[in-house]
This record gives C-alpha cells, sequence and structure tokens, in this order.
C-alpha cells in the first residue's frame, strides 16, 4: 500500500511540473495545453503523451524562431538588393 502511495506522488508530482512546461510553452505559441482532468493521478500513458506533447511544442518553438530570422534575413537582403 505504501509503495502505491509513494508512486502516486510521484505521478502527481511530475504531472505538476511537466504541466507548468507546457503551459510555459503553450503561452509562448499561443497552443492549447495538453488536459489531464484535474483531481486524479495521471496514468504512466498520459504522462507519455504529455511529454510528447512538450517535445512538439518545443519542436513548433524552434521551427518559429528560424522561420522568424529566415524572414528577418530575407527581409534585410531584399532592401539591400533594391
Amino acid at each position: 500500500m505504501e509503495t502505491m502511495s509513494k508512486e502516486k506522488q510521484e505521478r502527481l508530482k511530475e504531472m505538476k511540473s511537466r504541466m507548468k512546461v507546457d503551459q510555459h510553452l503553450c503561452d509562448a505559441l499561443n497552443a492549447i495545453p495538453y488536459y489531464i482532468p484535474t483531481g486524479c493521478v495521471p496514468s504512466h500513458q498520459q504522462l507519455n503523451e504529455l511529454e510528447q506533447h512538450i517535445r512538439d511544442l518545443e519542436v513548433e518553438q524552434v521551427l518559429d524562431f528560424h522561420c522568424g530570422a529566415v524572414t528577418v534575413v530575407v527581409s534585410i537582403l531584399s532592401n539591400l538588393l533594391t
């Protein structure tokens, strides 16, 4: 019984930490956060899906940054050539 309680606390702690990262990325990218119902202990699958959601948002953030940088460079080059 004690092991189950410990595992429950670990999963809740992990969920809280990951959801904080997820929310930060979603705020920056204007995206929808991954949903896990409040008041429940997340399953291992839900935690894995949340982690995948975070990785997907991190990729999107990098791509957005690079696309923005390319746009600036193209604009500068365009101005130089005209």
